[in-house]
Formats: structure tokens, sequence, C-alpha cells
């Protein structure tokens, strides 16, 4: 199981936010849940870890900060080949759309 959060750096400078201190909000979340980080925005776990990953994909794309600068976001349950990652902002979306909340604040 993979998680892989890659900020955008132009949308950190336009909303003010040092891209350094919002990767290592995340770090310290995988960190904390005892999930292994293996590169920058990069995380690696065990099916263990299951609720762990399945929590950054909930709470994280329904935090205004992180939707304001996320470029890519990807989850990967079974095997590392990028032909399994998942695109999460994309799910995250089409879930709000189908319920009819996608707004500006959701944005």
């Amino acid at each position: 199981m993979m998680m892989e959060i890659y900020f955008d750096e132009e949308k950190c400078k336009e909303y003010n936010y040092d891209i350094n201190e919002r990767y290592q909000i995340i770090d310290n979340f995988f960190e904390d849940n005892h999930v292994k980080k293996i590169d920058k925005g990069v995380y690696l776990g065990t099916k263990e870890d299951f609720v762990t990953f399945s929590k950054a994909n909930i709470t994280l794309p329904r935090t205004k900060w992180f939707r304001q600068i996320i470029d890519k976001m990807y989850w990967r349950v079974e095997g590392l080949s990028p032909l399994y990652r998942e695109d999460c902002m994309q799910s995250y979306y089409n879930s709000m759309r189908k319920c009819g909340l996608l707004n500006e604040d959701t944005m």
C-alpha cells in the first residue's frame, strides 16, 4: 500500500504556504501512525495500515489549505506499479459532485 502526495510550488507561493511546512504536517500524520516515508510526499505501508491511508484519503481533501495547494494525490492499495494507483482528488471531486456538494468551499 502506498500514497503519493505532491504539492504545487506555485500554488503554495500564491496562498503563502511554506511547502516544506505543509509536507511536514503530512509526514507527522503518517509518522504518528507508524507508516514509513520513502521519499518526499511518498508513504509506504502494509495492509495493516489501511485505516491510516483511508483517513488520509478522506480527511486531507476536506481540508481547505490542502485543496488549495495539492497537485497530485495517489493511493495504491494493491501493487506498487503506477497502473494500480487511484487519483484520490479525482475521486473526491466525483463523490462531491454526485452528492451535489461540489461548490466553492469544496473546490
